[in-house]
């Protein structure tokens, strides 16, 4: 009996409770129609009249109480909306400070991606022209969501100020400035490779800052891995980090990763080696992150972000895109 009253008050129209109350007077007043004694009517009638009132009341109070729940979950719903939409716009506002996928330069061709777990991440790459060559940098913030794409965006403009620097190591410097001025509250940090190449040579300088997931892939399809010992960016406010050079030869490729590719294999340093074959079958930097993006594609679920830059030397001058 209670339990029908209940299906009523929560169904549509929930505010005629006069359907429940109605009920309950009819299922107290069958016993009658089926033949009860009339000496007992009064106060069969009165048990029914207060059972009925108390029912209906019950009734009401569901109907109110459902009212109201629809109401709160129809205001979470628009809230969960309006924040869905605030990050997609902070998502694209993301997209749009990476550089484009692909650029190339005489025979240097540059490409990347960057894929993030969630709505906003904590990876970033980029490229620019500098003083002295091409910069090119891959940062990859502690942490995943809106806080570290925060902190990804403002490493990012800090490591682009210094592109007339001579001294590519003043970047981090001024980045690792700025984490101990400004976030020291947050105990974020990040890995960078940050690299300048020169065109005119094939020389790239570097600095890398606890990142160690760079690769030197030579034509031959033999590899190396830029390994640092070095700090990551945050950690001390009076590190200091060592500039490097190597040269890249033609038909050599230089790749930088962030942590969330090792996840594609065994999660492990040793998976650097796939990523190595890779680029070694690939037939330029746009090739590679088709290749690994295709990769990405298989795995389906990322609890990380994923950023890849490729930077690739060809044998001669690329034609105009």
């Amino acid at each position: 009996m209670i339990l029908p009253m209940v299906w009523m008050a929560f169904s549509s129209q929930r505010f005629t409770v006069i359907y429940a109350f109605t009920g309950v007077c009819a299922v107290f007043l069958v016993p009658f129609g089926l033949g009860a004694s009339v000496a007992d009517l009064p106060a069969e009638l009165g048990r029914s009249f207060f059972a009925a009132v108390t029912f209906g009341l019950a009734a009401a109070v569901i109907s109110d109480l459902a009212r109201l729940s629809r109401r709160h979950i129809e205001e979470l719903r628009a809230r969960e909306r309006s924040t869905m939409a605030e990050l997609e716009r902070a998502s694209e506002v993301q997209r749009a400070l990476l550089p484009e996928t692909r650029a190339q330069a005489s025979c240097f061709e540059f490409a990347g991606v960057c894929l993030p777990a969630s709505t906003i991440g904590g990876d970033f790459y980029d490229w620019y022209s500098a003083e002295s060559g091409t910069g090119f940098t891959l940062g990859d913030v502690m942490g995943k969501g809106v806080g570290a794409g925060i902190i990804a965006a403002t490493l990012r403009a800090v490591v682009r100020s210094t592109r007339n620097e001579a001294d590519i190591a003043v970047a981090l410097t001024r980045a690792s400035e700025m984490f101990d001025r400004d976030l020291a509250s947050t105990g974020a940090f990040a890995t960078v490779f940050h690299a300048r190449l020169d065109e005119s040579t094939g020389i790239v300088r570097y600095v890398d800052a606890g990142h160690g997931l760079t690769l030197h892939v030579r034509g031959d399809g033999s590899w190396r891995r830029l390994a640092s010992s070095d700090l990551p960016v945050g950690v001390s406010a009076t590190e200091s980090w060592t500039t490097q050079q190597l040269l890249l030869e033609p038909g050599d490729t230089l790749i930088s990763c962030s942590d969330g590719i090792l996840d594609l294999y065994d999660g492990t340093i040793e998976s650097l080696r796939h990523i190595a074959y890779i680029v070694s079958v690939s037939s330029g930097a746009a090739n590679v992150v088709t290749r690994v993006g295709a990769l990405i594609d298989d795995a389906h679920l990322r609890d990380d972000d994923i950023t890849i830059l490729v930077l690739r030397r060809h044998q001669h001058a690329l034609p105009l895109p």
